[in-house]
């Protein structure tokens, strides 16, 4: 009499794999963690302080993140931001306008901050965006990093120039060529396996706007001022001069 062979499904031994990697995947995130924990802490200069206090020739003014208190509570709750900066330049010619929100490490999933550009946020509030390029680099004394590109039309026709960036640790999150309203069904897998590589990392997302095309502002002292300190901040391009 012959005896029976027992074999698994391949969907099983695919079940199994998945939760061993998820296993291995909070195990290291909770040791990574734990050698943070252990690590001396860097106190952090506030982005308000940090950020230019005055440009020549402009008005600043600090701006809340909704118009009533209970938007900015609601805005906070999902955000769940460490510290953050919404500070407005205004000549003139026209307003330009610096966004910063700061996480540390393990505070937030990337893939939680990376749910919050302008692609998805500005559209569900009713702007279309009307034009959009990759890697964009601000023409500087100051070399950053390749930022995304977009040019939005407001519900009141209002246009708005974007450039934005996601830092985590000193890597650029990369979104893709791609218009990010609805985030992309690799990112999740992507985003895990990072985390597993680097453990928890501090992050920024920086919003840089203007009522003008950047190439018009582009000569205008106080932006690449601007420029300067968001270089400071961790977008100097490694490859130039400010980066090194």
């Amino acid at each position: 009499m012959s005896k029976s062979k027992f074999r698994l499904s391949p969907m099983l031994v695919a079940g199994i794999v998945v939760l061993v990697a998820a296993m291995l995947l909070q195990l290291n995130v909770l040791r990574r963690s734990a050698q943070a924990a252990n690590q001396p802490k860097v106190e952090k200069v506030p982005l308000a302080t940090f950020m230019p206090a005055s440009l020549p020739g402009r008005v600043t003014k600090d701006l809340p993140l909704g118009s009533t208190e209970a938007a900015v509570d609601r805005v906070e709750g999902i955000l769940k931001y460490d510290d953050f900066i919404y500070r407005s330049y205004t000549a003139s010619s026209g307003t330009i306008a610096i966004y910063i929100a700061y996480w540390v490490p393990d505070k937030i999933p990337t893939r939680l901050v990376a749910a919050h550009t302008p692609d998805r946020c500005w559209s569900n509030s009713g702007w279309d965006c009307v034009g959009m390029r990759f890697s964009e680099v601000p023409q500087s004394v100051h070399r950053l990093k390749p930022a995304h590109w977009r040019q939005f039309i407001g519900p009141d026709k209002h246009t708005e120039y974007v450039l934005f960036w996601h830092l985590v640790g000193d890597r650029l999150y990369d979104y893709g060529e791609r218009f990010n309203r609805m985030p992309s069904p690799g990112q999740l897998v992507r985003d895990s396996i990072s985390q597993f590589s680097f453990g928890p990392q501090e992050q920024y997302f920086i919003r840089l706007t203007s009522d003008q095309p950047f190439e018009d502002v582009q000569n205008d002292a106080g932006f690449h001022e601007l420029l300067g300190a968001l270089a400071a901040l961790g977008l100097a391009d490694a490859g130039s001069a400010t980066g090194k």
